[in-house]
């Protein structure tokens, strides 16, 4: 039986811990169950969902071979963001949202696309076709760098300044002493080929 909205606040509170909201989604835990994290539309409680999400601000080595994982499988993510990347306190990591992505013979193209700080700036015809390696790797370099620079991409900015620096061809800021810095460069200049490639080339980033 469907509760009321009080009685379901009582409840969310009593059994889910959010964690936050994106536009269109609610991460969230079951308090007492550290190893799961869910995303959803909304708050499961025994088979019914409330509080649906609404528009609102945006709130290592295992992720490289994990990239090449689910390319191997032909699975294009199409949502590449250090948002969707799931850590958790053992380093034992997730990638989640792939509401919009590209599964071969079922779901062909991508439903949506990257958020706008993983865009590829200048005019959209210099930009590769959404649901494409060629984008996928963009976006990785993205995240690359919004993992190593420790800092979101463009920076804490509204939309429009945002749209503008796009427009203007302007990349995020990779400070010269990113020990990633040319591997994000490349990656950005779609230099690099697989995910493979990349993991690789962090290696030896990272032994040297």
């Amino acid at each position: 039986m469907r509760l009321s909205d009080n009685e379901a606040a009582v409840a969310i509170r009593a059994r889910l811990e959010p964690i936050g909201r994106t536009a269109l989604s609610i991460v969230y835990t079951e308090k007492g169950n550290l190893k799961s994290v869910l995303k959803a539309v909304g708050f499961w409680l025994d088979g019914e969902m409330y509080d649906h999400a609404a528009f609102a601000e945006d709130t290592s080595n295992r992720f490289k071979q994990t990239m090449q994982y689910i390319h191997d499988r032909g699975i294009i993510w199409g949502d590449v963001s250090a948002r969707n990347i799931l850590v958790f306190d053992d380093l034992h990591i997730k990638l989640c949202d792939f509401a919009g992505s590209s599964l071969p013979g079922k779901y062909p193209e991508l439903l949506f696309s990257y958020e706008p700080r993983y865009w590829v700036p200048g005019p959209d015809e210099k930009a590769p076709a959404k649901g494409t390696l060629a984008m996928e790797l963009f976006a990785l370099g993205t995240a690359i760098c919004e993992i190593t620079e420790w800092a979101v991409p463009y920076g804490l900015i509204e939309i429009e300044e945002l749209q503008q620096k796009l427009t203007d061809g302007e990349y995020p800021l990779v400070s010269e002493i990113n020990p990633a810095r040319e591997i994000i460069q490349r990656l950005w200049q779609f230099e690099h080929g697989s995910p493979k490639e990349v993991a690789d080339a962090l290696k030896l980033v990272c032994v040297l």
